[in-house]
């Protein structure tokens, strides 16, 4: 007999915020004070150039690039192999072992094959679509000397309020959130994670989750298998996206993710909170997404520009705060 409590105990884990996992634990008073983990996502910043700047703040949107191009190529990847050890050294069950390790899935994961499934709760299946996925990338540092150097040498750095506070419908003020937004797209916000032990924590507490409703299953394991794969599939997927190379870590990231319907990329459906859909110079798929302006805290002009360049990308920041109505809205020049 089909268990359905199996396939509930599996959705959930889909769902499920692993990359909270090392903060557990955790005395509330250092989680909330000035600097702590549930503080940083207070004014964070994108660094970019003037031309950015500009479509940012007059189209009211933010760039999001295909995940594939990003700088660190072995992101997506550096992930398994944190699986496999973790699943091969700790001691779990052999099946569950066996179960995952020689799976399809697992092959799928090692290539990234980006299968987007949805559930239909009222006929308890699952529907299994293509999709794609897309980032953007901030700070929560507001004054780097290294990211300014790396990129916004000639540019700026836009900060926002709060990291709940960019986008309209948001109402999740958690720092690591996933959130289903219209058109079966889902949005996840987080901190990336750099150490290689937290990221060892976040798969362990995966895979303890799922090792236990294996155990459940495992008598009339090919009825539940989908399921267990599918859970597996979508947690790993998430966690990736925000682990990165501990080479990376001067750039205090903050990560907003998009997954997308393969199908609205293809037909570019322009609907909703999407303003674009197109390819950059570099031959890059982005998707423009639409923020709310008044999340705009402040701009800061690059430190690396000389006065007179300084002055003169003061003026056009002024320019484009006064055709959007964001008077208001500090231009702070480090030259000076």
């Amino acid at each position: 007999m089909f268990n359905f409590e199996i396939e509930v105990k599996c959705m959930a884990i889909a769902r499920l915020n692993y990359l909270n996992a090392p903060y557990v634990g955790q005395p509330i008073l250092d989680l909330y004070k000035t600097g702590g983990f549930e503080t940083k996502a207070t004014g964070i910043c994108h660094y970019c150039s003037i031309d950015v700047l500009e479509k940012i703040i007059c189209n009211g949107s933010l760039r999001f690039t295909d995940i594939k191009y990003l700088e660190d190529t072995t992101e997506f990847v550096g992930i398994m192999p944190i699986i496999q050890s973790v699943i091969q050294n700790e001691n779990y069950n052999s099946n569950f072992k066996e179960f995952i390790l020689n799976s399809k899935t697992w092959q799928e994961l090692w290539n990234y094959e980006q299968s987007y499934i949805k559930f239909i709760k009222e006929a308890h299946i699952t529907e299994e679509k293509l999709y794609c996925t897309y980032s953007c990338s901030l700070s929560t540092n507001k004054n780097s000397v290294q990211m300014w150097d790396t990129y916004a040498k000639e540019g700026a750095n836009v900060c926002f309020d709060f990291a709940w506070n960019l986008f309209t419908g948001i109402h999740k003020t958690d720092i690591n959130v996933r959130q289903k937004l219209d058109d079966d797209i889902i949005m996840y916000k987080g901190f990336i994670i750099y150490d290689d032990e937290e990221k060892r924590i976040c798969v362990k507490n995966m895979l303890d989750n799922l090792e236990e409703v294996y155990l459940e299953a495992q008598n009339e394991i090919d009825q539940h298998a989908n399921f267990l794969f599918y859970a597996f599939k979508e947690s790993v997927n998430y966690m990736r996206c925000f682990f990165k190379n501990r080479d990376y870590s001067y750039e205090e990231e903050y990560r907003i993710v998009l997954k997308v319907p393969k199908d609205i990329i293809e037909n570019c459906c322009i609907k909703g909170e999407i303003k674009d859909i197109g390819m950059d110079e570099k031959g890059r798929q982005y998707i423009d997404y639409k923020i709310q302006r008044e999340s705009i805290e402040q701009v800061i002009i690059s430190p690396f520009l000389s006065k007179a360049d300084a002055d003169n990308a003061e003026c056009k920041v002024n320019a484009f705060f006064r055709l959007n109505k964001l008077e208001n809205t500090k231009i702070i020049c480090l030259k000076k």
